[in-house]
């Protein structure tokens, strides 16, 4: 055991004379080095870097219509936050809208219209969300029948019963299409 100390202190004392030998330690890089590499890991997935692109004008429109007058096509746009209709045709209006091609689809709710802004061109097209909620039956609505007055011209004795009810039935809202060319079913 004593010989396993004397060895222990041996080694202890040989590290020691190293250390003087080695003089003061060595101060370390600056820490700038290494901002690039705390920014692109090299042990990170790349990511592709875009810069943001700004909403178009026509990010806030949704086509609500098309019709066909003769040889020149319309276009009813609205807008997703006003709530607001936009007729557009190939003459610009008032917003400083213009309306360059309707394309045409099988199915009417997949068509589309290129507008023009000034120098910007966008592509609008039927929101399904819009049109998901504009065919949510609406709800029947109590009205009382209107009283008429008897033919002696007395006022009518006040009715103590339970009032009458009209219920509405609500229409099927038609797509564009079949509203224009007059194919909705009556039922």
């Amino acid at each position: 055991m004593k010989c396993h100390i004397r060895r222990l202190g041996a080694a202890g004392l040989f590290l020691l004379g190293m250390l003087a030998k080695a003089g003061p330690v060595p101060e370390g890089y600056p820490v700038d080095r290494y901002s690039t590499l705390w920014k692109r890991s090299p042990f990170t997935i790349a990511s592709v870097q875009q810069d943001a692109v700004p909403d178009s004008f026509a990010s806030k429109l949704a086509l609500v219509g098309v019709a066909r007058i003769g040889s020149e096509d319309f276009v009813i746009l609205l807008n997703k936050d006003s709530q607001e209709r936009i007729n557009v045709s190939s003459i610009t209006n008032g917003q400083g809208l213009k309306l360059i091609a309707v394309e045409a689809n099988p199915d009417p709710l997949k068509a589309s219209a290129t507008i023009q802004k000034g120098t910007e061109i966008a592509n609008v097209k039927y929101d399904q969300t819009l049109l998901a909620a504009s065919s949510v039956p609406v709800p029947a609505v109590n009205v009382a029948a209107p009283q008429a007055l008897p033919p002696n011209g007395e006022p009518p004795i006040p009715h103590t019963g339970p009032t009458p009810v009209r219920r509405h039935r609500p229409l099927p809202m038609p797509t564009p299409y079949q509203a224009l060319s007059g194919t909705l079913s009556a039922r």
